[in-house]
C-alpha cells in the first residue's frame, strides 16, 4: 500500500486512502466471521430453502432502496461523511440483535430482518460514499488502487473466514455451535464499529455540492436505457445480475444440504472464491486501465455460462474448489469492469444520482433472480432424477447457464468502451499468456532470492570471460510477447 500512496502528491488524499483501505480491512474481518456465516447460523433453527434464498436475496433488496433513498438525502447533507459513519455503527449494533433475538425466540426471521437492516443503513449512504471515493482517487490510478484495497481486503477475509470456519467445526463436535456463533458475531460487531473511526478520519474533498437541476432524474434515466451508451452497458448488467443470482443462493444449500459438506468444507469453497476474486483485482486492475474496461467485461462474462454448468456436473470437493477459484477469478475482473466503467461513463455531477439509479437496478434483478431461485427449490425435490444429487438443484444451475448465455448473445456488442485505450489483444492474453508468464517470472525470482544459480554456468561464462551482463532472456527470465506478436501468432 505505501508505494501505491507514494504515487499520490496530495497528502490529505494519501490519508484518506489509506484509511478507507483500513475500513475496507476492518469490514472483511466482519464479513469473514459473522456475515459469511449467516447461512449456516440460519440452518441451526430450521431455516428452509426459500428463508435461506430470501435471506441472501435481502442483500440485494437493501441495497437497492438504500441506495436510492441515500442519493436524495445526500444530495441535501452538508457532508458526505455522517451517513456513512451511522451505517456502519448500524451494522455493527445489528449482529448483536440477530444473535440475542434470534437465539431467544428461536425464530429465523429475525435473522433476515436484522440483516436487511445490516444492509439498508449503510447504503443509505452509499451513493455519497461512492462520490466521495471517486474525488479521492485519480483517475489514471483507479483500476490499481480499486486492485490493491481489494487485495488487502481479500487477504484479511482469507484469515478470518479460515479461522471462523474450524472454530465452527471444532464447535460442532463438541456441541459448542452457539457459544461460538455468539463469540464470532460478536468479533464482527467490534470489528465494525471500529471502523467506523476511520471513516471519521478519512479526508472528504470540497465541491461536494452541485446543482441539483443538471443531475439526471429518474425519468431521464428510464428513457436513455435503451438508447443511450451508458443504458445498454445497464441492461446488460441488469440481465447479467438476474441470471447469475438466480443459482448463487442456492450454492450454499446445494453445498450443505445436497453434497453434505461440513463447515471446514463449507469455509474452504467460500473463503478461496473471496481469496482468489480480491487478488485478482490487481492483476486485472492495470489491465483496465490498459485495455479498458469494455474488453475486460467482454472477456470475464463469456466465461460465466461455463462456471454455472460446471456445477451442474461436478460433485468432487476439490474439483469444486477449482471452479470456485476460477470464479473468484472471472468475477474480480467484471466487477472491477462495472465499477471503473461507470466511472468513465457518467459525469462527476451526476455520478452519485445515475449510480443511485443503476445500483437500485442491478439489484432488484439481482433480487428477483434469487427470488425465482428460491421458488424453483419448492419445485425442482419432487422431480425423480436420480442422476442428481439430494433436491436437483442442478436443474437451477442449467438455467442459470442458459440465461447467461442469452444475454451474452443479445446485449455482447450492443455498448461500447467510452474512452481511449491500447488495441486489445484476445483472451489467450488474458487466461494463457499473462498468467503463465507470471508465475514462470515468480519462481525465477525466488531463485534468484536463493541464490539457485548453475555453478557450472558459472563456470562457463568465467572462463569465456563475458564482457558484458546476461540479457533477461539469458538469465531465464520469461519476456512477454506484445499484444501484436501474440495475434500474429
Amino acid at each position: 500500500m505505501r508505494s501505491f500512496l507514494k504515487k499520490i502528491d496530495n497528502s490529505d488524499l494519501r490519508s484518506g486512502l489509506a484509511y478507507s483501505t483500513w475500513d475496507g480491512i476492518l469490514w472483511a474481518v466482519m464479513f469473514g466471521v459473522a456475515e459469511n456465516y449467516l447461512v449456516p447460523f440460519a440452518l441451526l433453527f430450521t431455516a428452509n430453502a426459500f428463508q435461506l434464498s430470501l435471506l441472501q436475496a435481502t442483500a440485494f433488496l437493501s441495497t437497492s432502496i438504500g441506495q436510492v433513498i441515500g442519493a436524495h438525502i445526500t444530495a441535501k447533507m452538508p457532508s458526505r461523511k455522517f451517513i456513512p459513519v451511522l451505517g456502519v455503527r448500524t451494522q455493527a449494533a445489528c449482529w448483536l440483535f440477530i444473535f440475542a433475538l434470534t437465539t431467544w425466540t428461536g425464530n429465523a426471521w429475525f435473522i433476515i430482518l436484522f440483516y436487511f437492516t445490516s444492509l439498508f443503513v449503510p447504503n443509505l449512504g452509499g451513493p455519497g460514499w461512492l462520490s466521495w471515493m471517486n474525488d479521492l482517487i485519480p483517475q489514471h490510478l483507479r483500476g490499481e488502487y480499486w486492485g490493491m484495497r481489494n487485495r488487502l481486503v481479500g487477504i484479511t477475509q482469507l484469515i478470518s473466514m479460515g479461522i471462523a470456519g474450524f472454530s465452527l467445526q471444532f464447535a460442532k463436535h463438541h456441541d459448542l455451535e452457539f457459544l461460538t456463533f455468539g463469540i464470532l458475531f460478536s468479533l464482527g460487531f467490534l470489528a465494525r464499529f471500529i471502523g467506523s473511526f476511520a471513516i471519521v478520519r478519512q479526508y472528504e474533498p470540497p465541491g461536494h455540492h452541485q446543482n441539483n437541476s443538471a443531475t439526471p432524474t429518474f425519468a431521464t434515466f428510464l428513457t436513455t436505457l435503451p438508447t443511450s451508451n451508458f443504458g445498454r452497458f445497464a441492461l446488460f448488467n441488469f440481465c447479467m445480475a438476474f441470471a447469475i443470482n438466480i443459482m448463487e443462493p442456492i450454492i450454499n444449500i446445494y453445498v450443505l444440504q445436497s453434497l453434505h459438506f461440513g463447515y471446514a468444507e463449507f469455509s474452504v469453497l467460500t473463503t478461496i472464491r473471496m481469496l482468489i476474486s480480491f487478488w485478482a483485482m490487481a492483476y486485472w486492475g492495470p489491465l483496465s486501465d490498459r485495455y479498458g474496461n469494455y474488453q475486460i467485461l467482454r472477456v470475464t462474462t463469456m466465461m460465466m455460462p461455463l462456471v454455472s454448468l460446471a456445477w451442474l456436473i461436478i460433485k468432487n470437493f476439490y474439483a469444486l474448489a477449482l471452479i470456485q477459484g476460477f470464479t473468484g477469478f472471472i468475477l474480480a475482473g467484471m466487477n472491477l469492469a462495472i465499477q471503473n466503467y461507470q466511472f468513465d461513463s457518467v459525469k462527476r455531477h451526476e455520478i452519485t444520482k445515475t449510480m443511485a439509479y443503476f445500483n437500485m437496478f442491478n439489484n432488484l434483478f439481482a433480487f428477483s433472480g434469487a427470488l425465482v431461485g428460491g421458488a424453483l427449490t419448492h419445485f425442482t425435490p419432487h422431480l425423480s432424477l436420480p442422476w442428481f444429487a439430494h433436491g436437483n438443484y442442478e436443474l437451477i444451475f442449467l438455467f442459470s447457464g442458459l440465461l447467461r448465455v442469452a444475454t451474452l448473445i443479445i446485449f455482447h456488442a450492443r455498448f461500447r468502451e467510452v474512452r481511449k485505450v491500447e488495441p486489445s489483444p484476445g483472451m489467450r492474453y488474458f487466461y494463457i499468456y499473462i498468467p503463465v508468464t507470471n508465475v514462470l517470472n515468480r519462481f525465477e525470482a525466488f531463485g534468484d532470492f536463493w541464490g539457485m544459480r548453475n555453478d557450472k554456468s558459472k563456470n562457463h561464462e568465467s572462463e569465456q570471460g563475458a564482457s558484458k551482463p546476461p540479457t533477461p532472456a539469458e538469465r531465464g527470465k520469461v519476456v512477454f510477447p506484445s499484444p501484436s506478436e501474440i495475434e500474429k501468432r
